[in-house]
Parts: structure tokens; sequence; C-alpha cells
């Protein structure tokens, strides 16, 4: 089980591939609030096929040491210096929910690491209403119940449902409060003009950001959208089929 050493914490990260291997891009994979790497998995065996993928775990989360930072600039800091110490140079930033937002910063405050951006079922804008942090708090089971019933396309299986409640509930309700708060309050909508690299946009049809796009598309340059059906806020696991070859065909178009 690979970790990095940052700031005397461990940093867990999945990488089933050398990344000196010369195979086709590095794709660094950063989850949501309240999630871990595991929201990656379809996608990390996928991609090893042809790429070098990373799902990490950020602090607090999964296999990373803890505690979980209260600002998201501290998540930036760490992903930066995950990068360096494993020696990326410039990679793909994948980012889902709050990891899209940190992929928004990490484009715009690292734009020659950064060869482009996929963000998945994020937001320019991001907030979190305050009876759902309190629920998350004091009745974490009803939260991630909500989340299922918010969330999730009403296409979804029961299992896959279920197989998603099962990997958030690994984080402890403190982690998901403290990253849940984090991101809340999250706001780029006039900054991501600034994004350089390419950008795909990828969103379940029943996602409840998916209405913004239309505005991240007017404003992030060189942006495409990829809409995946019969998913909501975790296509990975919803329709993982789908979410890969949208990837698949971005990463071919790069030059």
């Amino acid at each position: 089980m690979p970790f990095a050493a940052i700031n005397s914490k461990k940093v867990h990260y999945a990488c089933p591939i050398d990344l000196t291997k010369p195979q086709g891009r590095i794709i660094l994979l950063v989850h949501g609030a309240a999630a871990n790497h595991k929201v990656w998995t379809h996608q990390v065996a996928h991609l090893a096929q042809q790429h070098r993928p990373i799902a990490v775990d950020q602090p607090g989360s999964g296999f990373s040491d803890g505690p979980a930072p209260k600002r998201l600039s501290d998540y930036l800091d760490v992903l930066h210096e995950l990068a360096h110490k494993l020696g990326l140079g410039t990679f793909v930033f994948c980012g889902h929910s709050m990891g899209g937002a940190l992929g928004i910063d990490y484009a715009l405050a690292y734009p020659r690491e950064v060869a482009a951006y996929v963000m998945v079922c994020s937001s320019a804008r991001i907030s979190i209403p305050p009876d759902r942090l309190k629920l998350q708090g004091q009745d974490p089971a009803g939260y991630r119940r909500m989340r299922r019933a918010s969330n999730l396309s009403r296409a979804t299986s029961w299992p896959i449902a279920g197989q998603v409640e099962d990997i958030l509930a690994e984080q402890s309700a403190e982690v998901a409060m403290t990253q849940l708060g984090a991101v809340s309050g999250f706001e780029a909508w006039e900054r991501i003009r600034g994004i350089a690299c390419p950008t795909l946009l990828a969103f379940g049809d029943s996602d409840p950001n998916v209405d913004q796009v239309g505005d991240l598309l007017r404003r992030i340059p060189n942006s495409t959208f990829r809409i995946i059906h019969n998913a909501g806020h975790y296509p990975m696991w919803e329709q993982p089929q789908q979410l890969n070859q949208a990837i698949d065909e971005f990463l071919a178009t790069l030059p």
C-alpha cells in the first residue's frame, strides 16, 4: 500500500502502474468530501490499461492520516506536495465534487503542471446548506440516506447505491463534516475564465449541479461537455462505462 510522507503525515494513494513506465498520461484522481479513493475504483482499473492513474486519499480520508484540514487551501497544498514527491511533472487533474473545486484551484495556481482538467459533477460555486451540515453531525446515517435520495439517479440500482453508501460510510462523521465545511463557500465563478488547459465537464444527467454546465462552458475557455445518462452525482459508480468512455475520448484529443 503506497504512501507519501507530507508534513510528517502519511498520504495514501492507489496506483497500479509504475509511474516511470512510458504509458499514456499520468492522471491524478481526486475524490470529493466525505469519500475516499475507492470512488475511482472503476476508473483506475480502466485507465491503467493505457495510462498511469493515481487515486489519492485526501487527508483524513481512506488510509491517509488525519486530521482533515478545515481550509480548502490546505488540501491543495497537500496535492501539490504529493505531485512533487511522486515526480508527476505534467499531468491530467481529474476531480469529483470537492475534488473538482481543488482542480480549479490547482489549474489556476500551477498551470504549467496541469495538461488538462476533468471536472466530474462539481462547480465553481459550492454551498452546503447549514441544515445538511447539522444533519451530518447529528445523524450520519440519515445524512447518507438523504444523499442517496438527492444525489443518485432514480435509475441507479439498489446494489450500486449501497456500494456508494458503503464508501461514504467509511469516513467518520467528523471528517465528513470538516471536509464539507472546507468546501462550502467555494467561489471561483469569475476566476475560472483563467483556466488555460483543455477541460472536460462530465456530469450525470440528474446531478444537482448539471444546470450550471452552460455557464461553466461559457466561462472556461477551452471546455467541452459530456452528459452521463442515468447517473446522478456519482457517475463513477452509477455509469462507469459511460464516464470512462468520455474520459478516453477527451484524452485522445489532447496534443
